[in-house]
C-alpha cells in the first residue's frame, strides 16, 4: 500500500507533500518516504506488556528447553528447519507454538506437532520456559515474560547484546530482516544467557511519541518553536 502513495505523491509540490504525515512502523518504510522527500514519523511495535504479565507461571523448564512463539508461515518453513535442526544436533527441546502445521520440507525429517494455543493459554505456557525463539509481536510477549530470546522468522536475526542492538532491531521491528550480534544460531546459543530482554511496553511509549509527532512537526514547519 505505501508504494501506491510514494508514487502517486513523488513528483507533487514541497507544499502538497506537507499535507501527508505517514506513520509507519519501521526504519526501510521512513527510508523509502524520504527518497522522494514525503514526511513521516516512526513508531515501532509495543505492546500491553502489563496484560502478558497477568499470565506469567513459575518457571519449571531446564536449560535446554526452548519455546518457538509465532506462525510458522511457508517463507518462514526453511528457517525454521534450520533453527530446529541446530538445536536438535546441539541437545536442545524444541516447543513449537503456531495455529499452522509446519510444511514438510523435501530431504529433511518431518517437523514437530504444534501447540494450537494464543492469548492467555499461550502465555502462561511460555512462562514455564527460559528460552524462546521468534519476530515481532510473538518476541516482544516473550520478552515480557522474561525469556532470553534468538530472533527468527524468515531469516535468523541474531541476538539482543546491548542497548545498540535494541535499537537497531526495535528500527526493524524485530522482523529479522538483518541481525544483531551474530548471523551464527551456534554462537547465538553461546551467548543466549548474557543477552538482553528488551521491554517493549506501550505504558513506557506515550510521552515518546508526543515528542516524535512535535519534532516533526516542528521539521515540517507547522509548529513553532515556542509551541513545544
Amino acid at each position: 500500500m505505501i508504494y501506491n502513495y510514494v508514487d502517486a505523491l513523488k513528483d507533487s509540490s514541497s507544499e502538497e507533500k506537507k499535507r501527508w504525515l505517514f506513520v509507519v512502523s519501521s526504519q526501510s518504510y521512513a527510508e523509502l518516504l524520504s527518497k522522494v522527500n514525503l514526511y513521516s514519523v516512526i513508531i515501532p511495535l509495543a505492546i500491553d506488556a502489563e496484560e502478558v504479565r497477568k499470565y506469567k507461571v513459575p518457571a519449571d523448564k531446564n536449560n535446554r528447553d526452548i519455546i518457538y512463539f509465532g506462525n510458522v508461515y511457508r517463507e518462514k518453513t526453511e528457517q525454521y528447519y534450520k533453527i530446529w535442526e541446530t538445536l536438535t544436533r546441539l541437545g536442545w527441546n524444541l516447543t513449537t507454538i503456531s495455529m499452522r502445521d509446519i510444511s514438510p520440507l523435501e530431504g529433511h525429517a518431518n517437523p514437530p506437532k504444534t501447540l494450537k494455543i494464543k492469548g492467555a493459554e499461550a502465555w502462561k505456557e511460555i512462562s514455564r520456559y527460559k528460552y524462546g525463539i521468534g519476530v515481532g509481536r510473538c518476541l516482544a510477549e516473550m520478552y515480557a515474560l522474561g525469556l532470553k530470546c534468538l530472533v527468527s522468522g524468515n531469516s535468523f536475526g541474531g541476538i539482543v547484546m546491548s542497548s545498540n542492538d535494541a535499537k537497531e532491531q526495535l528500527l526493524r521491528n524485530y522482523r529479522s530482516d538483518a541481525y544483531t550480534f551474530t548471523d551464527s544460531i551456534e554462537t547465538a546459543l553461546e551467548n543466549l544467557d548474557k543477552s538482553l530482554t528488551p521491554q517493549l511496553d506501550i505504558g513506557t511509549r506515550s510521552k515518546d511519541v508526543e515528542i516524535i509527532f512535535k519534532d516533526q512537526f516542528k521539521h515540517m514547519g507547522l509548529l513553532e518553536t515556542s509551541s513545544l
